[in-house]
């Protein structure tokens, strides 16, 4: 691990502990040894809080913890036994500046993906604590940052993806633009120079929404082809009416823009893969009439058709375009490409059969 990851590392085991502290002392039941189970837990990632595999953490370390807390202004106290807040304290109302609101997304987003606990995990507790002090306007802010919080795939990432998507959110908090190489699906290579604005999964890869500075548009980019990356000194201002939660809602795979012009495409899919259509279809805005035969006929507004065919070839014979004709006429175009393909690759005698 490099010098800049040892220490971010140290950073976010060290705001786990802390974050943890704060919620056992509210509770106000833990002793010493208490405290250096439950650290020692955390440390060692375990699920179970009081686990006898793990040695207790050291006092030293506990009260070094405890001195930050109350040179940070909370009253810890030990009384009748146990660590607790001073009588009559409690949490004042939570207000985060919108870059704390989004370190703190980050924070719930890196305890998820690392799966670290303590007696469950500290995305559980931060949620939790969240809901009990945050004030309205945190609430907002935080809410504003929610596209940081990544579900990361469960398959593993290669290293170097995970360090190019740590230094693209890492740029999105702050609001600075990113240079970049790219390579596109067709192998043509670019550089980049784009405002952040948000992440988000698709079957299984991350990608990358922004504004491209030199085509003057939004553009979409898959983590896993971007390289070089260099976090730039000028800062930029996110639009207040992109929404990343809405941007490509119209798109089975949420990745084609909802302002783009609009075709309709109508699909007929057959009675023994009708539900599984139609599941594979939630959240994408579209018509559904079930049809007598137990098939059903799915009506779509697409700002990319071509998508809505594919995924109707996925079928097989169970689905087909019925309409408008020149869908009909483009899959027709796309089937004929496809059947060329294939017959490259067939004996010279079965191909002219």
């Amino acid at each position: 691990m490099s010098g800049g990851g040892a220490q971010r590392g140290k950073q976010q085991a060290s705001l786990i502990i802390i974050s943890a502290l704060l919620q056992l002392i509210n509770e106000g039941r833990y002793n010493m040894d208490g405290l250096r189970r439950k650290v020692a837990a955390i440390q060692a990632g375990e699920a179970a809080a009081d686990s006898g595999d793990t040695a207790p953490a050291p006092k030293r370390t506990i009260h070094r913890y405890l001195e930050r807390l109350r040179n940070a202004g909370f009253p810890v106290v030990y009384e009748n036994g146990v660590y607790q807040f001073a009588p009559g304290y409690v949490f004042g109302r939570l207000h985060l500046d919108e870059s704390q609101a989004a370190q703190l997304v980050l924070l719930q987003s890196t305890a998820r993906n690392i799966n670290i606990g303590i007696g469950g995990n500290i995305e559980e507790l931060i949620s939790q604590f969240l809901s009990q002090n945050a004030d309205p306007a945190t609430e907002k802010a935080l809410q504003r940052y929610a596209f940081l919080d990544l579900r990361l795939p469960k398959t593993d990432m290669e290293p170097r993806d995970r360090e190019t998507l740590e230094l693209v959110r890492k740029a999105m908090v702050q609001h600075q633009r990113l240079r970049f190489r790219y390579v596109d699906k067709f192998g043509n290579v670019s550089h980049r120079d784009v405002n952040p604005y948000g992440c988000r999964i698709s079957e299984g890869r991350v990608y990358l929404f922004a504004y491209d500075n030199d085509k003057r548009a939004i553009r979409i980019f898959a983590i896993d082809n971007i390289s070089s990356v260099e976090i730039s000194p000028h800062r930029f201002g996110m639009p207040p009416d992109f929404d990343i939660a809405r941007y490509g809602q119209d798109s089975l795979s949420g990745l084609y823009d909802n302002d783009a012009d609009r075709q309709q495409v109508v699909v007929y899919v057959r009675k023994e893969v009708a539900k599984h259509a139609l599941a594979r279809t939630r959240g994408v805005r579209h018509d559904a009439v079930q049809r007598e035969d137990g098939g059903a006929e799915i009506t779509f507004l697409s700002p990319q058709p071509d998508e809505i065919i594919e995924w109707a070839f996925g079928y097989g014979p169970a689905a087909t375009i019925v309409g408008p004709p020149e869908m009909v006429q483009r899959a027709t175009t796309l089937l004929a490409q496809m059947q060329s393909a294939y017959a490259a690759h067939l004996p010279r005698r079965a191909a002219s059969s």
